[in-house]
């Protein structure tokens, strides 16, 4: 993902709709290590899923989560949703790769979840 830029020290506006905050910005890079553990999938006609190691994944949309109710012992708590645009690459036309690869990288974002690779935040 690279190195956090605050958005006062960012010049393009672009950038600055990348990241707009130091959390948002390291859950994205534990997302896009997570990406790069994925291992490339094949069958007996060659390669059907890839994730390369120079791709990362987009935050499409930011939003909060109106159902949560924020414990007592913590009553400022809000929690938001991520909603992520991940680059895998799959051949054109093949609907059963592109449900393979939809599940392999939902599985390991939901092991990396449960494992407390994103613990901490």
């Amino acid at each position: 993902v690279g190195d956090y830029i605050p958005d006062d020290e960012c010049t393009s506006f672009k950038g600055r709709l990348k990241f707009r905050s130091k959390l948002l910005f390291e859950i994205m890079n534990r997302f896009a290590l997570t990406l790069r553990r994925i291992r490339s999938l094949s069958n007996d006609r060659g390669k059907y899923m890839m994730c390369p190691a120079d791709c990362i994944p987009t935050a499409k949309h930011v939003g909060r989560d109106a159902a949560f109710k924020a414990p007592s012992s913590r009553p400022d708590t809000i929690r938001s949703v991520i909603k992520l645009s991940v680059p895998v690459f799959v051949p054109r036309g093949d609907e059963r790769a592109q449900a393979a690869s939809t599940s392999v990288v939902r599985s390991a974002f939901a092991k990396a979840i449960s494992t407390g690779d994103f613990d901490g935040f």
